[in-house]
């Protein structure tokens, strides 16, 4: 199973703050990315996908479009 732990970026990379962990999938919609965690957890973001590391189970998404 790959879970991954979803971060918002706002200014600098230093300045992270965690949306959402365990999260089993991510889709676009309307401008928005919908976060849905192992637990049924729904979470919505804008911005859009910086970067995915699949080694780390990160998801870093930048608020800053």
């Amino acid at each position: 199973m790959c879970l991954a732990s979803v971060y918002v970026e706002k200014g600098s990379p230093a300045a992270r703050e965690l949306v959402m962990d365990k999260t089993q999938s991510i889709e676009c919609a309307d401008g928005r990315l919908v976060c849905r965690s192992l637990f049924g957890e729904r979470v919505e973001v804008e911005g859009f996908v910086r970067l995915i590391d699949f080694s780390n189970s990160l998801v870093l998404v930048s608020a800053e479009a």
